[in-house]
């Protein structure tokens, strides 16, 4: 007997199916990894977590056991150099994971003789990036113990999560639509490259301790976040992009999506290590800018259009355009998903305390970490974008994640450095 998919995994496997969202996290090290002993890391915390030892059942509806899990693949290449990590990242990004194939992950090690990536890639069907972290961060710490010959991981049982209705706040309203409202249809790509077809890549650009430093200050100084100041540089530059393409337009109307981790919203709430996908939702910003846009009002708004999103539960209620979803097949979920518009999204994990990442391990000492992914109903336009943000170590790490043939690397290294040049001018202005 299998276990059935609760709202919320339901949803994770229609957006799966719809849209292929994949996440990535990759890890920057110095010193050498010791494969063997990775290796039974890895299959140690795998059978920690109820999502790595499971494939879904499409037409029951419900998760199902393996007799024998399947392991984890590990692929460890040899690092010759010439930026081979994004390459190598990207054509993991790129695969698609079956949700009737399990396991819903992979790990691929790049090593040179001094460092090393450890490039870890999930379905986000079944992980956040938060819970990805966390899971990373778990299997090295095994990975440390099994080092130094200790038996006792220290490892307690991870429930299962059920992110049903149950767990909601009450007084939650039935009158809500993911959607975005409507945009300028003279600046909306009707050419569509077809999802089948889409390739991911992105681009990285790391803020130095003293420009981090700088962004924080202000940010406090006006009444704002990091967050909300990443969503208005990040809007703005687009902004500009658009202006810069349609001269005769004057205002522009750009959207911004906040991912928000709601594990500590819910009635019983769960720790970050839990895998799941509905650990997490969005709130949709809007704004029109001009030349007279002042930057840091709409970054003020962006803090309080997301505080007043929580406060009044709109996090749940999204999950009410899920009884409409069920009605719909896989490929007119897809079309609903490809409004055209747009769109920025905006994940950030914040700062990465040593409880989610230390900074050395053994031999390992960790000096970056990447995150990327696929989201391509932002993804899927000319004009969208997803931008990963962290802060690690001190520095302020920006990952912008694009579609190829709508971007190409140059665009993508223009719009990013429009991102900074705003960071560094706002922060000092």
């Amino acid at each position: 007997m299998g276990k059935a998919l609760c709202t919320a995994e339901h949803m994770g496997l229609k957006f799966d199916r719809a849209i292929a969202c994949n996440l990535q996290i990759t890890i920057h090290c110095k010193g050498i990894v010791n494969i063997e002993f990775f290796q039974k890391a890895l299959n140690i915390i795998q059978k920690r977590h109820f999502y790595l030892n499971v494939f879904v059942d499409s037409t029951k509806a419900e998760f199902n056991q393996f007799e024998a899990s399947p392991f984890i693949p590990l692929t460890v290449i040899d690092d010759k150099g010439l930026n081979q990590w994004p390459e190598e990242a990207e054509e993991d990004l790129n695969k698609r994971f079956s949700a009737e194939n399990a396991p819903y992950a992979r790990v691929k090690i790049l090593r040179s003789s001094n460092e090393c990536k450890i490039i870890m890639t999930l379905c986000h069907f079944v992980s956040d990036g938060i819970s990805g972290l966390n899971l990373l961060r778990s299997i090295l710490e095994v990975y440390n113990k099994l080092l130094n010959n200790e038996t006792d991981f220290g490892l307690k049982e991870i429930p299962e999560m059920a992110l049903d209705f149950e767990l909601f706040p009450e007084g939650i309203d039935e009158d809500f639509s993911i959607f975005p409202p409507e945009i300028e249809q003279d600046i909306i790509q009707k050419n569509r490259i077809p999802l089948e077809q889409r390739k991911v890549g992105f681009f990285e650009h790391t803020l130095s301790v003293e420009e981090t430093c700088s962004l924080t200050s202000k940010c406090r100084n006006e009444n704002t976040t990091v967050y909300g100041a990443l969503c208005a540089f990040a809007m703005a530059a687009m902004a500009d992009e658009i202006s810069e393409r349609y001269v005769s337009i004057e205002e522009v109307a750009v959207d911004c999506i906040s991912a928000i981790n709601m594990r500590q919203l819910l009635n019983k709430p769960i720790s970050d290590e839990q895998l799941g996908f509905g650990a997490l939702m969005a709130k949709t910003h809007q704004s029109v800018f001009s030349k007279q846009k002042s930057l840091w009002e709409v970054a003020k708004n962006a803090k309080r259009d997301l505080e007043s999103f929580i406060l009044k539960h709109g996090l749940f209620k999204q999950l009410y355009f899920i009884s409409e979803a069920f009605g719909l097949t896989d490929e007119e979920f897809s079309q609903e998903m490809e409004y055209s518009g747009q769109y920025i999204i905006i994940s950030n994990l914040g700062i990465i305390e040593d409880k989610n990442m230390p900074r050395q391990l053994g031999n390992i000492e960790f000096e970056k970490i990447s995150l990327s992914g696929t989201t391509h109903y932002v993804q899927g336009t000319e004009w969208g974008i997803f931008i990963t943000a962290n802060t690690f170590d001190g520095r302020l790490n920006l990952g912008f994640n694009y579609t190829k043939g709508y971007w190409d690397s140059n665009r993508v290294e223009r719009y990013a450095n429009k991102v900074v040049k705003i960071i560094n001018e706002m922060s000092n202005g």
